[in-house]
């Protein structure tokens, strides 16, 4: 049996998985993300394997409004990006 330390459990402790990170998206003129800069860095996408919209939390304070994109590099890595649509800016959540 594993002795409890009779410690408070705060949420300052925890520490997120995927967080998202911030970046930046150059679109063409359809709207599909053509380069992405990710610390001084640009990566080229080869193509869109996926996208999708998600609204949830719409009947709180903060709503979720946001258009992911699962994308193709030209490294051939893999990457999901989304677009938050309530503060139009760019984020990275998953590199495979």
């Amino acid at each position: 049996m594993v002795k409890t330390s009779r410690r408070t459990v705060r949420s300052s402790r925890l520490l997120y998985l995927n967080k998202p990170e911030s970046i930046t998206v150059k679109n063409n003129k359809n709207g599909i993300s053509i380069n992405i800069l990710k610390k001084n860095r640009l990566l080229k996408v080869n193509q869109v394997q996926d996208k999708w919209l998600v609204k949830d939390r719409w009947w709180k304070s903060n709503p979720i409004s946001r258009y992911y994109y699962k994308l193709e590099l030209d490294t051939g890595d893999i990457l999901v990006i989304f677009k938050d649509l309530l503060t139009d800016k760019w984020y990275k959540i998953n590199w495979y």
